[in-house]
């Protein structure tokens, strides 16, 4: 009212200017829009249509802006429930005493069925797949239905699967029952329908497709099938679906039968080959090179220990297994500490019997204490190393071969060395240790070029590469 008497009073104090006269005019028309929207919405959600005529909007700062203007139309259907409204101090004061929340208007698509969608509304409503119908069940053993049977009296009339001269048909009161059912369900479709086409606010969308079949004179509609709700739809929207075909015949490829009464496309488009045309040779697959898979290249053989057997082997084994747990927790080389159970259920389980198992429990327990006891063991065993890892494995092409290796120590130091360590649990009794040592390193030479070879491929940096002795506690380098 007031934007009118703005518009229309030209003896005012403060008289508007021809672009303020456009403007008010421009709002008043807006607001009167809103004003045909008040019917069926509540007060909050009636001032956010009006506002957004307005384009309320675009006077907003940003998102935080925004959450708060939603607050606030929210905040409003709450005091409208609850407080009086008609005097706009009191709304003001309502206002203050309120606690503005910033719940945004929840917008998105949501699936459901027509089922769980009554009672509810929205914006856009989409029913899709209109032609699809629900399963039918199988033919009853029993029917019932209730039925009057006089003022204020109800019973039940039941039937059972009915059977004529052994043919399996159904009888007069089977039938009955049949055709009651399904007007019961055609009823049930209608209201089905009702409830979907009465969600929408703003926009109803129906899809649904139906089948063509074809005559003298072209393509023509089938029916939906029954128990559909585009056959409920049917004597509505057929006219739509007559038109879209009508469309699709005019612009579309015409379609025809053939005398066997296949479907064919007229004026097919004709191609021709040369005379002299030869189908070519197919192309010969390529051929991908064989791959032998192997855990060493052929011709080499893992090194054995000079006085390997049944208890070096056991040993080396759960000393592996040791230090990888070490190294798997994070934990320094101080940390190795005797674990005489442990040692003994895994030995055994390597095959050390009980004769030979107090000889490999000592040897286990000396390397262990070799590597708790070894500055050297420490500065490989380092938890914090970059990059450190402990039984690495890797698996590489090298000659033809896909082999599988298993690096027991590997690590970067901080001059950017990519170290990779072999432990070796040889023991040496006797003199020239230093020849032991030299023999033991050409012996797992091979091994060693293999693990350089992998790393090298993986990140390329400079390398040590060498053995440790926990028993010695000896360094050998390649």
């Amino acid at each position: 009212r007031t934007l009118r008497e703005l518009i229309g009073d030209p003896a005012r104090r403060e008289p508007l200017s021809a672009e303020g006269r456009e403007r008010a005019r421009w709002f008043a028309e807006r607001l009167q829009r809103g004003e045909a929207l008040r019917a069926g919405l509540s007060l909050g959600a009636w001032i956010r249509e009006c506002w957004l005529l307005i384009d309320g909007p675009a006077c907003l700062a940003g998102p935080d802006e925004l959450r708060q203007a939603e607050g606030y139309f929210v905040e409003l259907d709450g005091l409208a429930r609850n407080a009086d409204l008609d005097d706009p101090a009191a709304l003001t004061g309502n206002f203050a005493h309120a606690s503005l929340r910033a719940v945004p208007r929840q917008a998105g698509v949501e699936l459901m069925t027509i089922h769980k969608a009554k009672g509810l509304e929205f914006d856009v409503v989409i029913v899709p797949d209109l032609q699809r119908t629900v399963r039918g069940g199988e033919r009853p053993l029993l029917y019932w239905t209730p039925v009057a049977t006089g003022p204020g009296r109800r019973g039940i009339v039941l039937a059972s699967r009915g059977e004529q001269d052994g043919a399996g048909g159904a009888d007069e009161l089977e039938r009955w029952m049949r055709r009651l059912a399904a007007e019961r369900e055609a009823l049930e479709l209608g209201r089905v329908a009702y409830v979907a086409t009465t969600r929408a606010r703003r926009e109803l969308h129906l899809l649904g497709s139906t089948r063509t079949r074809w005559t003298d004179d072209g393509p023509e509609l089938r029916a939906p099938p029954s128990g559909s709700l585009l056959r409920f739809f049917w004597p509505v929207l057929r006219q739509e679906f007559a038109q879209a075909l009508a469309a699709r015949a005019a612009t579309g490829p015409q379609e025809g039968r053939a005398a066997d009464g296949r479907r064919r496309l007229s004026a097919p488009p004709l191609m021709r080959l040369p005379a002299a045309y030869s189908l070519p040779e197919p192309a010969a697959p390529p051929r991908l090179p064989a791959l032998r898979i192997t855990g060493e290249p052929e011709g080499s053989i893992r090194p054995e220990f000079d006085w390997a057997g049944t208890i070096a082997q056991a040993v080396g084994q759960v000393v592996h297994l040791e230090l990888h747990r070490l190294a798997r927790l994070g934990l320094p080389r101080a940390a190795l500490a005797p674990r005489p159970q442990a040692w003994r259920r895994a030995l055994l389980d390597a095959g050390v019997d009980e004769t030979h198992l107090p000889a490999a429990l000592a040897r286990t327990r000396q390397a262990i204490a070799g590597f708790a006891g070894s500055e050297l063991a420490g500065k490989l065993l380092d938890p914090s190393a970059t990059e450190a890892v402990s039984e690495l494995a890797v698996t590489m092409v090298s000659d033809g071969v896909v082999q599988s290796l298993r690096i027991d120590r590997s690590f970067v130091d901080p001059d950017g060395v990519r170290w990779i360590v072999d432990w070796k649990t040889s023991a040496h009794e006797g003199g020239d240790r230093e020849a032991f040592l030299d023999n033991e390193l050409a012996r797992y030479a091979p091994q060693l070029r293999r693990y350089a070879q992998a790393m090298h491929a993986l990140d390329g940096r400079p390398q040590r590469v060498g053995l440790y002795f926990p028993l010695l506690d000896a360094w050998r380098e390649l």
